[in-house]
């Protein structure tokens, strides 16, 4: 026979979004204003081969300071 405990399940929920450029935080619901950039360093790379990069961005700061680079394509 299996017997069982109950035990309480602590979740990590997301709550808010803070723009690590500027610092406006937004609630969960807003995530889609933000842009999370990740990038795993590799040999030789000025971040040391293996580390994470990692940074959550929001649109206004993506559009000042990558606008000239960024291509929008349009869906429709």
């Amino acid at each position: 026979m299996k017997n069982y405990k109950k035990v309480k399940k602590i979740e990590e929920v997301l709550e808010s979004i803070t723009c690590d450029r500027c610092g406006l935080t937004l609630p969960h619901y807003e995530k889609g204003m933000f842009i999370r950039i990740s990038h795993n360093a590799g040999y030789g790379s000025f971040f040391r081969d293996g580390n994470m990069v990692r940074a959550d961005i929001c649109e206004k700061c993506i559009s000042e300071t990558l606008g000239e680079f960024l291509t929008i394509i349009e869906t429709s």
